[in-house]
């Protein structure tokens, strides 16, 4: 008899993730942030102790199969091209994609001019130099030979196997399923940031009592929002893995790679016309030359985003760019056929800010 899952498994498996994802994300975003911060909070440290036991033991020589320290992990490999080195980009963009979604919680912080900017720079300093650290360990911990790095290719859980095979098996396991838990912590942080963005303008397009501007008596948070939201995230990865016949485990990680490529044209739009340029254009008291800042930032932008579709992928992933480029189309499409709502929206958000 055949010990494979059924079928309905990963299914199974994903809604109640989502469900749970939905239901902390009811309540006020601090309490369900401390939980996620307590267990994050004891996987990184594992994740640091594991770094350090990886380090010492290849710097010794005793690699548990010959792996030894080497800085070559920072150096590419021979014959790699400029565009596969932009196609990793999209990687990074993928570990930061989103961090600054911590400013749609401005009316749940209690300080949010002075928390919210320290979240986002936090994130980015902190978060860069523990991944970069962590990902050279990666590397280091499973060997640079060939047969190594298809171990770690094919590893469903790199710090769970390196706990495993360094520390104790247990150890691994730990790790595993903190990891899971901060995928359950990334799905929590999209229902979070969508659904106050969804509120916010929802709110600025009409003064009506909607299902999306519902909001909770008992916990003030945004429950229509997040229902819709996460109706949209459950349809979205049900679709996904239909149309393009995959277990639906895939879609779901997916979905990070089309919200990246999303998130590039926004970095464009937002750098190259209505964000950094369009004001030291509109503004005189600076420097013409600060041009230079987002002119190279649209370069790097455009190329990353170039890169990750051509030449086009192939296989079941040749519906990415596709999934992206349909999302694209749908709010050009509402911005082209309503611009007085658009307008409005625009407004009113200006003058909640206090900015008009």
């Amino acid at each position: 008899m055949s010990s494979d899952p059924p079928n309905w498994l990963p299914h199974l498996v994903a809604l109640i993730v989502l469900l749970a994802a939905a239901v902390i994300t009811v309540f006020p975003a601090r309490r369900g942030a401390d939980l996620l911060l307590m267990i994050e909070g004891v996987t990184v440290v594992l994740i640091l102790l594991i770094s350090a036991v990886v380090m010492y033991r290849i710097s010794t020589g005793h690699g548990p199969q010959g792996q030894e320290f080497t800085l070559s992990v920072f150096r590419p490999a021979e014959g790699t091209g400029t565009s596969a080195l932009f196609l990793g980009a999209v990687f990074g963009f993928l570990a930061f994609a989103g961090f600054e979604s911590a400013a749609t919680l401005g009316e749940e912080a209690r300080a949010p001019r002075r928390t919210i900017p320290r979240a986002v720079i936090g994130t980015v300093l902190i978060g860069g130099v523990f991944y970069i650290v962590t990902s050279a360990v990666e590397v280091m911990g499973f060997g640079i030979r060939a047969s190594d790095l298809a171990r770690l290719h094919t590893s469903g859980s790199l710090y769970g196997d390196l706990g495993g095979t360094y520390l104790s098996a247990w150890v691994g396991d730990i790790v595993t399923v903190g990891t899971t838990v901060s995928a359950l912590g990334g799905a929590i942080g999209c229902l979070i940031g969508a659904s106050r963005m969804l509120l916010s303008l929802s709110r600025a397009a009409t003064t009506k009592d909607t299902v999306v501007t519902r909001v909770s008596k008992r916990y003030g948070t945004p429950v229509g929002a997040v229902g819709v939201a996460s109706a949209v995230m459950l349809v979205s990865v049900v679709v996904f893995g239909w149309v393009a016949r995959v277990p639906v485990a895939l879609p779901w990680a997916w979905i990070g790679t089309v919200g990246t490529l999303i998130v590039l044209v926004v970095y464009l739009l937002a750098t190259a016309t209505v964000g950094a340029a369009g004001m030291l254009l509109r503004t005189r008291r600076v420097p013409r030359w600060e041009l230079v800042i987002p002119a190279a930032s649209v370069a790097v932008l455009g190329y990353t985003l170039y890169r990750n579709v051509v030449p086009y992928p192939t296989g079941a992933a040749f519906w990415l760019p596709i999934t992206a480029g349909a999302w694209i189309a749908v709010a050009l499409a509402a911005v082209l056929l309503s611009p007085a709502l658009v307008r409005r929206i625009g407004r009113r958000l200006t003058e909640e800010e206090g900015l008009a």
